[in-house]
């Protein structure tokens, strides 16, 4: 796993130049030179969030570019349902919160992937919209990740809760896909969708409402 670091060398001109910089540009100046990960191009990709990139999303695309990296950054979702994660084949893992950029106004994600790849959720993320997963993507929760607050699970791919040390929770599943439990009990307060796809591991459902398999 890498984190991913961008150092200077302390002393260096490069170093005591771009200090100055920072120091005496406002902070508003300094967010508005970043991109939110919009439209107004093919993708965005991960490598530069923080740099040229906000973790914000209004629409776009996050091309993973980078294998095996773990990212810190807290991401908003707008309300367009075109909010993408492309795992372009690689594993990546998101210890920040997904949540809603607008209160009231529900935040969507669509992990995709026709290379195969994983997006793993470690952080309590508070979005309310729907989460969907598409043909050859994975999202994986790890430890106490979290997506309980999700409106709707459409998994075509595979969603793997067997990392999960909390008790995994989403309100409801649709889709053709594949849930992964491991020894874990998936629970689903809301369920009101049919899932055809493949459900394996030890664990079990625990369903309130109606699910049809």
């Amino acid at each position: 796993m890498t984190y991913r670091r961008n150092r200077i060398p302390l002393g260096s001109a490069v170093a005591a130049c771009v200090a100055g910089a920072l120091a005496t540009a406002p902070r508003h100046a300094l967010a508005e030179r970043l991109s939110n990960i919009d439209t107004a191009q093919p993708y965005y990709q991960a490598s530069d969030l923080g740099i040229t990139v906000n973790p914000v999303f209004t629409g776009g695309t996050l091309l993973m570019n980078q294998s095996d990296t773990s990212y810190l950054e807290n991401f908003t979702l707008d309300g367009s349902g075109t909010n993408t994660i492309n795992l372009d084949g690689n594993t990546s893992t998101f210890t920040g919160v997904f949540s809603d950029a607008t209160l009231g106004t529900p935040g969507s994600i669509i992990i995709t992937s026709g290379l195969g790849g994983e997006a793993l959720f470690a952080g309590v993320n508070t979005y309310t919209g729907t989460t969907a997963i598409g043909p050859g993507a994975t999202l994986g929760l790890s430890g106490a990740g979290s997506i309980a607050t999700s409106s709707h699970v459409e998994d075509d791919g595979t969603f793997d809760v067997s990392a999960a040390t909390t008790p995994p929770a989403i309100m409801s599943l649709a889709g053709t896909g594949q849930v992964d439990l491991g020894a874990n009990t998936l629970t689903l307060p809301a369920a009101s969708d049919t899932f055809g796809g493949i459900i394996g591991g030890l664990g079990g459902l625990a369903i309130n409402g109606m699910l049809g398999l």
